[in-house]
């Protein structure tokens, strides 16, 4: 997996503080990995089952889910500036100039972060009750900094690669009607590296980069949830709960923080081809559980940058989003989805200073046989 650094020289010499830097390039906050699980929360909110029945209480009739579908989704998340707590600061309160003195100061600080995931998407419905799901994300995120190091004012860091790879099978407890309860079990496997490299501003080269830079989580970890569906004439809605739970340490010394989100979707078939739709989205994620020993730059409280503190992650966010899902009737690909939305976080709360997220777009298609 191929990744690149640019730097834009500034003048002076770099000696001590270039060391403080070693692996200490990329301060986005939250792994690109976890944007895969927006996708989970859509796999869930499926359209309603109707299935063709003369009993006008059920709802009208309509075809059944096809037994295979194919799907592919997009996902864009994009983060500026600071926020500790739920207080937004600026750059100017967080960059600093050695000796640091402070873990709220840091020598070095991202102004952008552009996270992007492309998600493969197969599922099976292997009875009425039982559907499994398997996605395959190729992920990429670049950020850009500044810094109070003579030598590397501005740089960027970008790494990319194929993902961790998700199984969910997802059980129909209970349905009556249009109304269903869903219990779901998934596992997701460490495909994904957490062995990227890159000519940080430190000597050497091929120098490990840190948490938020891997592609992977390294560890297996479990995809428990709940989930409700529900409908009554051309509305529809959905309720999910479910979590991210790490199963141990990787082989680096650290896991990413467990992850629980609690999401829900309401949708009207304004006509056979067009639905808009509104969603909320809570989350919850913890701190980074041990550390990555490459990345220790020198003991003690104090790190040159957050991305190197495992305590600067995890928090609390709700997103609002608003969208369009658009069905086709006719032709080769009858049956197919296409679906768009935007969301924006109303609320933050981070162990920060962290990053905080300004707004995210994903789209996608799905397609049954």
């Amino acid at each position: 997996m191929k990744t690149r650094i640019r730097f834009l020289r500034g003048a002076g010499q770099t000696g001590f503080l270039v060391f403080l830097t070693f692996c200490l390039s990329s301060l986005g906050q939250t792994p690109p990995g976890d944007l895969t699980e927006l996708s989970l929360e859509q796999i869930l909110s499926l359209p309603i089952v109707r299935r063709p029945t003369a009993d006008p209480g059920l709802g009208p009739a309509m075809k059944e889910i096809p037994r295979w579908s194919i799907g592919y989704r997009y996902i864009h998340a994009n983060f500026s500036g600071h926020r500790d707590g739920t207080d937004s600061l600026s750059n100017a309160e967080i960059l600093a100039t050695a000796p640091l003195t402070s873990d709220k100061r840091f020598l070095i600080l991202p102004t952008n972060i552009r996270q992007e995931a492309h998600v493969l998407e197969l599922g099976y419905r292997a009875s009425d009750r039982l559907s499994v799901t398997v996605l395959a994300p190729y992920i990429f995120q670049s950020t850009e900094h500044v810094s109070t190091i003579p030598g590397f004012a501005d740089f960027t860091i970008e790494s990319h690669g194929f993902g961790d790879v998700s199984v969910t099978p997802s059980w129909r407890a209970w349905g009556r009607g249009e109304h269903s309860l869903h219990l779901v079990g998934g596992l997701s496997v460490p495909f994904g590296s957490i062995n990227e490299t890159g000519d940080t501003p430190s000597p050497g080269v091929n120098n490990s980069l840190p948490y938020t830079m891997q592609i992977g989580s390294g560890t297996f970890d479990l995809l428990p949830g709940l989930a409700y569906k529900g409908g009554h004439e051309r509305w529809s809605w959905s309720v999910q709960a479910l979590a991210t739970v790490r199963l141990g340490r990787n082989y680096r010394g650290y896991s990413l923080g467990n992850r629980y989100v609690l999401t829900g979707r309401l949708s009207r078939r304004v006509t056979d081809w067009f639905e808009p739709l509104i969603g909320l989205r809570a989350q919850s994620w913890e701190r980074i559980d041990g550390s990555d020993p490459n990345l220790a730059v020198f003991a003690g409280p104090l790190y040159p940058a957050s991305v190197a503190d495992p305590r600067k992650y995890g928090g609390q966010k709700v997103n609002a989003s608003v969208g369009v899902r658009f069905h086709i009737t006719k032709g080769p690909l009858k049956g197919g989805t296409f679906e768009f939305q935007a969301g924006v976080p109303v609320y933050q709360r981070l162990h920060g200073p962290q990053p905080e997220e300004q707004w995210q777009l994903n789209g996608g298609w799905k397609l049954g046989f």
